[in-house]
């Protein structure tokens, strides 16, 4: 059996696409496959994933319409042989060693997955920053991660939802993720979150390795960079996610760390949209978060922006002797 297989969701990404295929192609583990799902590419990205195929036996090429990522790594899933499952974003790459060393741990614990490290690679500065996922999780939870041992979600005493985002530096068992049914929800941006936290819910063994092998290429124009899309995704996001937290059994478990998480992500979403689409994120926050969650928000977004008087305000009014608060967010109004 194929030790790994890579799985790269392909759109668009023919100024980047050869740096990916690069680091994959170069890994010092052999037993590999590499299944490029071209999700409808408009420009050259079929072309340069043909050139390298004609090169290299291990590149397995599949079409599709336009359907987004979730669905092209869901059907990348259906035909792969490896024993271990990796997702990799065409517009980033790895380490040369990355896939050897999380295989090894993953042996080494029998791990339902396994993941690492990862640098930010900004386009535009060439600036490289690391991202620690053992000070991350520290800093959420209090759990301090080894790579000495395995861990789960029974581990974890808070912020248990806020922990993982995305499945890139990640090495996940493909029997684990057929035999829990876990798949990327159609349509989403951002889909990683929902994909990953219920992996999650579900592993009973997580390994870690200290080490960054995942470069992640920040640009302009990438789907993480859509502004305009970003306040619809997270609303769907969080149902999706809600949706698999009642599957695993694990709401009431995780209920007060989901109504946090939700306020988190839709505050997460706030500074990232534009002015055009304020008023409709408002309404999707209010329509999504209890009362109580929403004023929460309303609090987290005044405090972080400084906002004066006149851009947020809240005001006591009364009607009919009913009392009830205006909120005055950038000059639009909501009554609560």
């Amino acid at each position: 059996m194929t030790k790994i297989s890579a799985i790269l969701p392909v759109y668009n990404v023919e100024q980047y696409i050869k740096d990916c295929l690069d680091s994959i192609i170069n890994q010092t583990m052999d037993d590999i496959e590499i299944i490029c799902v071209n999700d409808g590419s408009l420009d050259n990205s079929l072309q340069v994933l043909e050139e390298y195929a004609q090169k290299d036996a291990r590149i397995k090429i599949i079409s599709q319409e336009n359907q987004g990522q979730g669905i092209a790594r869901n059907n990348g899933l259906k035909i792969a042989n490896g024993e271990y499952i990796t997702f990799i974003d065409p517009d980033d790459w790895v380490d040369v060693d990355m896939f050897e060393k999380l295989y090894k741990s993953a042996k080494k614990f029998d791990s339902d997955y396994v993941f690492c490290n990862s640098r930010i690679e900004e386009d535009l500065t060439g600036k490289s920053t690391p991202k620690s996922m053992k000070t991350k999780i520290k800093k959420i939870t209090g759990y301090t991660l080894s790579e000495d041992k395995c861990f789960n979600i029974n581990d974890i005493q808070k912020g248990q939802l806020r922990i993982f985002a995305g499945v890139n530096g990640f090495v996940f068992k493909k029997e684990f993720i057929l035999s829990n049914d876990i798949k990327f929800p159609k349509g989403n941006l951002a889909e990683d979150t929902v994909f990953i936290n219920d992996a999650f819910m579900c592993a009973q063994k997580i390994s870690w390795c200290d080490n960054a092998f995942h470069h992640y290429r920040q640009r302009i124009g990438s789907c993480t960079n859509t502004k305009s899309a970003r306040i619809l995704c997270i609303f769907d996001n969080i149902e999706s996610i809600k949706n698999n937290i009642i599957r695993r059994n694990k709401y009431e478990t995780l209920k007060e760390e989901f109504d946090n998480f939700k306020v988190d992500a839709v505050l997460s979403a706030y500074n990232g949209i534009p002015d055009e689409n304020m008023e409709e994120y408002f309404n999707k926050a209010q329509a999504t978060l209890s009362k109580e969650m929403y004023k929460k928000l309303l609090k987290k977004i005044k405090n972080s922006n400084n906002f004066i008087e006149n851009i947020f305000s809240v005001k006591n009014y009364r009607e009919n002797a009913r009392k009830y608060k205006i909120i005055t967010v950038l000059g639009i109004k909501f009554r609560i």
